[in-house]
């Protein structure tokens, strides 16, 4: 019978190394379990993080872009308003030296006088008629006024 109580004994020694075993593993395993959430939880920390990040940085660009985007906005619309002004002086200053050529043309063909042109140019013909073509508005081959503005 000592053989089969050797047997028992071995057998319940092998049995205890087991149940050791197994709860070493047991132990592993909540381990890695509570490390695998700690890890877990920090990675979600980093991904909020970077995602807030690139929340703030898109909402920190489309602000400078707007505001650049309204500055050369505004720019833009100073300038057309100065291309405006100098296009209304330099259509206004036109006007006044056609203006004053009429007047002088009128005065010139009034008082009799054709034996120069007021330029200092070749004289005038007979009928005030020139050998130069004319550029005043509405003379020439076409009647059509143009219209400006």
């Amino acid at each position: 019978m000592i053989s089969m109580d050797s047997k028992v004994q071995s057998m319940d020694s092998r049995i205890g190394s087991l149940d050791s075993k197994v709860e070493q593993l047991l132990n592993v395993q909540t381990f890695l379990k509570n490390d695998f959430h700690t890890y877990k939880h920090a990675i979600y920390e980093k991904m909020n993080t970077v995602y807030a990040n690139v929340a703030s940085s898109q909402t920190s660009l489309e602000t400078r872009l707007f505001r650049q985007f309204t500055e050369h906005q505004l720019q833009i619309s100073s300038d057309l308003d100065f291309v405006k002004l100098q296009l209304a002086e330099l259509f206004n200053h036109l006007k006044e030296i056609g203006d004053a050529k009429k007047r002088e043309g009128g005065q010139i063909s009034g008082c009799g006088r054709q034996s120069s042109s007021p330029r200092g140019g070749p004289s005038r013909g007979e009928g005030g008629q020139s050998s130069r073509p004319s550029y005043k508005r509405g003379e020439g081959s076409s009647s059509k006024k143009r219209k400006w503005f």
